[in-house]
């Protein structure tokens, strides 16, 4: 069994402790929690592992806030940016970051956790986090697809 396939296991088991229902997305190598939220809006979060020390398992929850096309008169804009980095200075937990594929940019919410002592409460906070954080985020463009 892989590193990354025994820290989902664990990750799994610590959720079902905290009373979260998720599934173990074996294709992507993530677990994944569909928050219900107030207002009857929702929020996927996913968990994998991104461990660089085979002896340090780190595990990284993160949820889609936002996708930006790129193209011309497309993307990112600077004031967004920058938006993006003061809300980071206000938030505790959770942060604010962009991922990149061929067609877009995507805005995340993240969290990342050692796994080893980590308690079911701890998970749970960081899954509540990330889920009201990239929520939020994603409510100011009047969107819940996430």
């Amino acid at each position: 069994m892989s590193v990354t396939s025994e820290a989902l296991i664990k990750v799994e088991q610590l959720a079902a402790a905290a009373g979260i229902e998720g599934e173990h997305n074996l294709l992507r190598g993530e677990f994944v929690v569909l928050f219900g939220l107030p207002n009857g809006r929702s929020q996927e979060v996913f968990v994998s592992d991104t461990s660089v020390d085979p002896e340090v398992t780190v595990i990284s929850v993160r949820s889609t806030c936002l996708v930006i096309d790129k193209g011309m008169f497309k993307g990112m804009s600077k004031p967004m940016a920058l938006e993006l980095l003061m809300m980071n200075e206000k938030l505790n937990f959770a942060r604010y970051g962009v991922q990149e594929d061929e067609e877009s940019y995507i805005v995340v919410a993240s969290y990342d956790l050692l796994l080893n002592g980590l308690e079911p409460k701890g998970l749970a906070f960081a899954l509540e986090c990330v889920a009201l954080t990239a929520d939020s985020y994603e409510e100011k463009f009047d969107q819940d697809i996430f």
